[in-house]
């Protein structure tokens, strides 16, 4: 049972850095935060609304993920911003967990493996992903998250039982909990699954927010809500999918 405690704090650090990335992202254009949730805004739900903070704190058990909300007031300014940096903050906890990833995988392979020439490998993709993070975010992402999108649509079609879900994906890792050095190697993994699938170009995922701004500079907001729609629909089609196999397997 302490395993697959470490197993859901690991994925949850992982959560937690995607989701500050945002919020960082976005309070450099000042658009404040008016919420943060861990776990998926449904109930029941826990709310901290103290003055002490600068904004909302929202708990669910419904850990699947977790978010950050700006106000409504603060919608236009967010959706005026140029498309460069409309991508930014829509894809910063993609880039947040890439570099994440790689810097506890330098740190493994500088200190505990002993090899150092995968750590200077992981060193010089964080500078890469770092300095690059917004031509990555806007240009490339979209592209990475569309081979994405077809790897996993051919996964359901050849082998649905072998798409995990989050159930199954803390079961696994748990089971490999060994030492910090296996910590470790789960954060890495979990990091850059949650980067990968982010890219995805489906909503409410960054990667369908990002196709949706592309969408709507080329095609006018008509068609950008009409893309919108689709891919929500098809986005909880495949995570529902996932999730109720991912219990099934499990219980079985």
């Amino acid at each position: 049972m302490i395993k697959v405690f470490e197993a859901v704090a690991v994925l949850l650090l992982a959560v937690a850095i995607h989701e500050a990335a945002h919020a960082v992202a976005l309070r450099r254009h000042k658009i404040p935060i008016v919420e943060a949730g861990l776990g998926l805004p449904f109930p029941p739900r826990l709310i901290i609304d103290s003055k002490r903070l600068p904004f909302t704190v929202s708990v669910s058990p419904w850990l699947l993920g977790a978010y950050v909300r700006h106000s409504d007031a603060d919608v236009a300014k967010a959706e005026a911003l140029p498309y460069r940096e409309r991508a930014w903050w829509m894809g910063a906890g993609v880039v947040a967990n890439l570099v994440s990833a790689f810097a506890v995988g330098a740190l493994a392979a500088f200190f505990v493996t002993g090899r150092p020439l995968l750590g200077g490998a992981y060193v010089a993709l964080v500078v890469l992903f770092t300095v690059l993070r917004k031509a990555f975010v806007a240009y490339l992402m979209p592209l990475v998250g569309l081979v994405v999108l077809g790897f996993l649509v051919l996964a359901f079609l050849e082998a649905t039982s072998a798409v995990t879900g989050p159930v199954g994906t803390v079961t696994a890792i748990s089971e490999q909990l060994n030492s910090p050095y296996d910590l470790m190697r789960a954060f890495f993994f979990i990091s850059l699954g949650l980067a990968f699938f982010n890219m995805i170009p489906l909503y409410p995922v960054d990667g369908g927010r990002i196709a949706g701004a592309i969408v709507s500079r080329f095609f006018g907001e008509r068609v950008q809500r009409a893309f919108q729609s689709g891919a929500m629909i098809l986005a909880f089609t495949l995570i529902g999918y996932t999730c109720i196999n991912d219990l099934f397997a499990t219980a079985g």
